[in-house]
């Protein structure tokens, strides 16, 4: 599961690198490209939260709040997105990067919580007898 999940984090960097590019052309493409990763987080969330979290909060109870507030912090992640995505339909673009940035740099300290606790969790397994 955790190299799983580290796959998806990683198909997920040209996702942001496609935003950071539209910021710097226009504000047509940021948006289309903030679409589409908005589109991808959606889906990589969803399968966290309804797959492999839940899973883990019922096999491991002592983790269940912290996968709880990964869930919450998918929420407001998918928000902080809707609010980049409302100024470039604004076309603040200038405001709308240093907030996507703001974002870009919360989700990757996310994702590498929950990356830590899956290698936790593998190396208690690859511990066990």
């Amino acid at each position: 599961m955790r190299e799983e999940i580290a796959a998806q984090h990683r198909r997920l960097d040209p996702l942001f690198e496609a935003v950071r590019d539209a910021f710097e052309r226009a504000a047509v493409e940021a948006d289309r490209a903030l679409a589409d990763l908005a589109e991808a987080l959606a889906a990589h969330f969803e399968q966290e939260d309804r797959l492999y979290y839940p899973t883990i909060g019922s096999l491991r109870p002592e983790h269940r709040g912290r996968v709880d507030r990964f869930a919450i912090d998918h929420r407001r992640f998918l928000a902080q997105l809707d609010g980049v995505a409302e100024r470039v339909q604004r076309r603040a673009l200038e405001e709308a990067s240093r907030e996507f940035e703001a974002f870009a740099h919360d989700f990757a300290g996310h994702e590498a919580g929950e990356e830590a606790l899956l290698h936790a969790l593998q190396a208690e397994l690859d511990a066990a007898p």
